[in-house]
């Protein structure tokens, strides 16, 4: 009898090691889903970065060509004024030189643009490029707060 209940002792021990074994093999295989999906997660949001800044350099530049465009069309019209006694030529033409000197320090090409350093992205700035579910707070942590009882795999 005593020998039934050690060798019983011994299968729960060894089941209980297996189950530990198998829990942690299951908790480092989410916590590298959870690496890999945190770094894809960083390089997605660092192309949003740049495509923003690409955007904004782009937006920026079409704003500067049309205002080239309107202190050319100014220019003209100084150029046509009919007598260089007209009310507000002096006036007009400090500000195209106003002008044209705003426009240099707006234009995103008056110096070689290069690749913007992406910032420090913090858990929240990550969140909306992990998959559904997924938290920037750990494998185990899920975006709705929710955390199971049980282990999961």
């Amino acid at each position: 009898m005593l020998a039934s209940v050690l060798r019983e002792l011994e299968i729960r021990a060894v089941e209980e090691r297996a189950r530990q074994a198998e829990e942690e093999r299951r908790q480092a295989e989410r916590q590298a889903r959870w690496e890999r999906a945190m770094k894809e997660a960083r390089t997605a949001a660092t192309r949003a970065y740049h495509a923003e800044r690409l955007r904004e350099q782009a937006a920026r530049w079409r704003e500067t060509c049309e205002l080239r465009e309107y202190c050319a069309a100014l220019e003209q019209r100084i150029a046509n004024a009919d007598t260089p006694e007209a009310p507000d030529l002096a006036g007009a033409r400090d500000w195209l030189e106003w002008a044209r000197a705003h426009l240099d320090s707006l234009d995103p090409l008056q110096r070689l643009p290069k690749k913007p350093p992406p910032p420090e992205f913090n858990a929240d700035d990550l969140k909306p490029y992990l998959p559904k579910g997924w938290s920037p707070h750990g494998p185990d942590a899920h975006s709705s707060g929710w955390r199971p009882r049980w282990p999961t795999s």
